[in-house]
């Protein structure tokens, strides 16, 4: 059990901090995300947008499987198939 460092007053402190730069950075893209779609006007940059944002998600996850077990595991991918056929089905 990792134990936490504890303040002069008693109260715990976090393991991590985020620095000035990277408060500024999340602060951007939490501001540009929601304004993007209404700001790029076409539906197709917008899904492409959507799609690049996805596989990235897709990407990360990987490559935190693959760094922190040394392991890669493709159950998460059952949910992008399942979404896939479910799309093709309806269409």
């Amino acid at each position: 059990m990792m134990a936490r460092s504890m303040r002069a007053s008693g109260a715990p402190t976090l393991p991590w901090r985020l620095k000035p730069k990277e408060t500024i950075a999340l602060a951007v893209a939490l501001g540009v995300g929601p304004a993007l779609p209404l700001a790029l006007g076409s539906p197709l940059l917008l899904t492409l947008l959507t799609q690049a944002a996805i596989s990235g998600l897709l990407a990360t996850g990987v490559g935190f499987l693959l760094r922190q077990n040394g392991l890669v595991s493709f159950g998460h991918s059952l949910f992008f198939g399942m979404a896939g056929y479910a799309i093709g089905i309806v269409l």
